[in-house]
């Protein structure tokens, strides 16, 4: 009665330093998160922080200590805490394992978003070399969620990784008889 409401609205870009890539070189990532709306969003004394969250993609390893580098917290968050999985996300800790094992990311903010604030996470991946992958676009993907949930919404940046790349292990002739001639 009374009471006006506003709503929360977190705006995300995932991006990539670099739209191509050579195997053997890094990719820096980053998102930049914004709570556009007119309310603050995430309550971690309900259980239920704002968490962004990344997967490291197929063909690249994640670069160590490159999660907790060089990140902006927004006004009005006094931390956040890095969880690392190396099980697809099955479970998750705290310390930073070897870079190889790293499959996933996750980012839980210390207190809610408050509305007008605005931060940035960011980490490195190396690609591997050779790179076997079958597709030459490294494909990442990040997430924002309620604690350890799906994320509700999500925003990708595209990497063309360089070099010799093959079709197939066949030469054939055009010899411009046409099919079953000589």
């Amino acid at each position: 009665e009374g009471r006006v409401r506003g709503a929360a609205r977190v705006l995300r870009d995932k991006t990539a330093e670099v739209a191509t890539v050579w195997p053997s070189n890094s990719i820096a990532y980053s998102v930049a998160y914004t709570n556009a709306g007119e309310v603050a969003t995430g309550d971690p004394s309900l259980g239920l922080p704002l968490v962004l969250q990344d997967e490291i993609p197929d063909g690249v390893s994640y670069v160590a200590g490159s999660a907790t580098a060089n990140n902006a917290l927004p006004s009005g968050v006094g931390s956040y805490t890095v969880f690392y999985s190396t099980d697809g996300g099955a479970t998750w800790s705290l310390t930073e394992p070897s870079a190889a094992l790293v499959t996933d990311l996750q980012w839980w903010l210390s207190d809610a978003l408050p509305a007008g604030s605005a931060g940035t996470i960011r980490f490195s991946v190396t690609v591997d070399s050779p790179y076997l992958e079958p597709s030459p676009v490294i494909h990442n993907v990040a997430g924002i969620s309620f604690g350890d949930t799906e994320p509700f919404a999500t925003d990708d940046a595209d990497t063309l990784v360089l070099g010799e790349n093959s079709v197939g292990d066949t030469v054939f002739a055009d010899t411009g008889v046409g099919a079953g001639g000589v």
